[in-house]
């Protein structure tokens, strides 16, 4: 039985490792939602990016955001939105933290959050 617990452990360490930053779960009505680490360092990505265009003559302004993930193996996630209350809240993202985005059926951001923390290293 010892060694049995030993195997178990030390296949939970390697799967520890091996596991994406990312998790992404589509439902079957293409909804879904993905969540994750924003550490360039992990397995897998996930981020959201803000377009804004100024008026000028006949154009509108217009501001735009979509957000994406990729979970290192093969999954992939996309959500698109003009909602200004995303463009708002997206200012307040960093380069680390965590970042959750939820779509709709039709693969519109419906739903963001983003924890944004710090990363201490003590000095070597």
């Amino acid at each position: 039985m010892k060694i049995n617990k030993t195997i178990l452990v030390s296949c939970l360490a390697i799967a520890s490792f091996t596991t994406s930053a990312v998790t992404i779960v589509q439902n079957a009505d293409n909804s879904g939602y993905a969540y994750g680490i924003l550490d360039p360092t992990q397995t897998g990505s996930i981020t959201c990016a803000r377009s804004e265009g100024v008026a000028y003559d006949s154009y509108s302004a217009y501001t735009s955001v979509w957000c994406s993930a990729y979970d290192g193996s093969g999954e992939s996630a996309f959500c698109f939105t003009s909602n200004p209350d995303f463009a708002k809240a997206i200012q307040g993202l960093s380069d680390s933290g965590r970042l959750l985005f939820r779509w709709s059926t039709t693969g519109e951001c419906s739903a963001m959050q983003i924890v944004n923390s710090t990363t201490y290293l003590p000095a070597p």
